[in-house]
């Protein structure tokens, strides 16, 4: 358990740091230093444990630039780490919520190439966590919306793991 713990943090951190430089690397204008300090904000609620405040924001930098695609990875990473960290969700709750990390991802690579690399790398190591078909019985099909209750109040297409 330690070592996934590891990796994930690894992940967060190469993902910020990738989201920075693409700011950086665009030129800074108002919007993107919006987005720049937008980002900041978003990740240290995130290390807050302050999951809805983060994502929140992260859904705020998305207004201003619905192509950042890096806004998408974040989200990703805010609803990856709450599974993660969430103790009082089961398996089958959690798969759920790691399913619309993974939509998160996906919506990143579609949102702009650049990011396609760093969303492939998160949905491999989140896909890993996803509900296994042969060790839970549950009556939820492949590709079929869900909906996800407490702060997320959000829907995601099911997921099993491959």
């Amino acid at each position: 358990m330690y070592m996934r713990i590891q990796i994930k943090t690894k992940n967060y951190l190469a993902s910020m740091v990738l989201m920075l430089l693409s700011i950086v690397v665009t030129g800074q204008n108002r919007d993107s230093l919006r987005i720049t300090s937008l980002v900041n904000e978003s990740w240290i609620s995130l290390q807050n444990t302050e999951y809805e405040k983060s994502r929140d924001i992260a859904e705020q930098i998305l207004k201003i630039d619905e192509d950042y695609c890096f806004g998408y990875i974040l989200l990703g990473t805010v609803y990856a780490k709450y599974a993660n960290d969430c103790s009082s969700k089961n398996n089958v709750e959690k798969g759920i919520i790691y399913c619309l990390a993974i939509d998160m991802f996906e919506k990143a690579k579609n949102a702009n190439p650049t990011c396609a690399e760093t969303a492939n790398e998160n949905i491999q190591i989140y896909s890993n966590y996803l509900v296994d078909k042969e060790s839970v019985f549950i009556h939820i099909k492949e590709g079929e919306e869900v909906n996800i209750d407490d702060w997320i109040k959000r829907k995601t297409k099911f997921r099993y793991k491959d």
